[in-house]
C-alpha cells in the first residue's frame, strides 16, 4: 500500500475547502428578504422565493432574478449594462436607472451579547 505524500494531504484539504464553500454560499436563513427600490417605489420579496422579476427604474426596466437565496441582475435599460456584469451578490445597484437591490435578514445568530 502506497503512503499519501504531502501534496496529498494538501489536495484533499482544497477539494474539501471547495465543497464547504459551495455549500455555504448557496445556503440561506428562511426570514430573509430581497429589498428592492427603483425610481422611488420600494418592493420587498422572500428569499426564498425562485423567480424573475422587473422592475420600473428611471430609465426603464430592470429584470433580475432571485436563485437559491442569492440575486443577479439580468437586464437593465442603462447604457452600459454595468449592473449585469456584477453577477451574484448581496447587494446590486444600478444607478443609470435608479435601481437598488439588496438582500437582507435571515440572520437569526447573534454576533455578541451584552448584558
Amino acid at each position: 500500500m502506497k503512503r499519501f505524500r504531502p501534496l496529498d494531504f494538501l489536495v484533499v484539504l482544497l477539494v474539501l475547502a471547495t465543497g464547504i464553500f459551495l455549500c455555504a454560499g448557496t445556503t440561506f436563513r428562511k426570514n430573509a428578504k430581497v429589498f428592492v427600490k427603483a425610481a422611488g417605489t420600494e418592493y420587498e420579496f422572500p428569499a426564498g422565493d425562485d423567480g424573475i422579476r422587473e422592475v420600473r427604474g428611471k430609465n426603464g426596466m430592470t429584470k433580475f432574478e432571485i436563485r437559491g437565496g442569492r440575486i443577479r441582475i439580468l437586464d437593465s435599460a442603462c447604457p452600459n449594462k454595468t449592473c449585469v456584469h456584477q453577477g451574484w451578490a448581496s447587494t446590486l445597484v444600478c444607478l443609470p436607472n435608479d435601481v437598488i437591490i439588496q438582500l437582507e435578514g435571515g440572520n437569526e445568530e447573534y454576533d455578541a451579547l451584552t448584558n
